[in-house]
């Protein structure tokens, strides 16, 4: 690998503490430095949140014991009631997931692909479980291999 990039959750004693950090062992690398900024405050912006910076250690095991640039990023402290909140709402996650994405299209210079419209096709619903396996199994014969059931509670 090229990089390494540690996602974690942060946590202090005083609970009104909120913000992003990144931290890096050194900030030798300038393509490092540039990522870790631009996921500091893409981050922070997603929850309003301080962005509190890129920081160094020496001190932090998985940074010192990688053999390539590695940052750690903290997103956010989860000893903060808000935060907490934060944190746990789905669309909040799969923005700090793009976020990292984007900022790794960033720094290998890539360019994104954009995503293909996704279409998905339901041909039933039954209350009897045996009729929804038979409609499985019609359908796969008929070459729909990922066909499969949800079950609704």
């Amino acid at each position: 690998a090229d990089y390494f990039l540690s996602i974690h959750i942060n946590s202090a004693t005083d609970s009104s503490v909120r913000g992003v950090e990144v931290w890096q062992y050194s900030n030798k690398n300038d393509k490092l430095n540039k990522f870790s900024n631009g996921l500091c405050e893409d981050v922070a912006n997603i929850f309003n949140a301080r962005n509190r910076g890129v920081k160094q250690s020496q001190k932090l095991s998985v940074l010192k014991n990688t053999n390539m640039p590695a940052a750690l990023i903290e997103v956010d402290f989860i000893s903060n009631v808000n935060a907490e909140r934060d944190l746990n709402v789905s669309s909040n996650i799969k923005a700090v997931a793009l976020v990292i994405r984007d900022n790794l299209i960033d720094l290998f210079g890539l360019e994104a692909v954009a995503s293909d419209v996704l279409y998905k096709v339901c041909i039933g619903a039954f209350k009897d479980k045996n009729n929804a396996i038979n409609q499985v199994k019609l359908a796969k014969d008929k070459g729909f291999i990922d066909t499969y059931i949800i079950q609704n509670s």
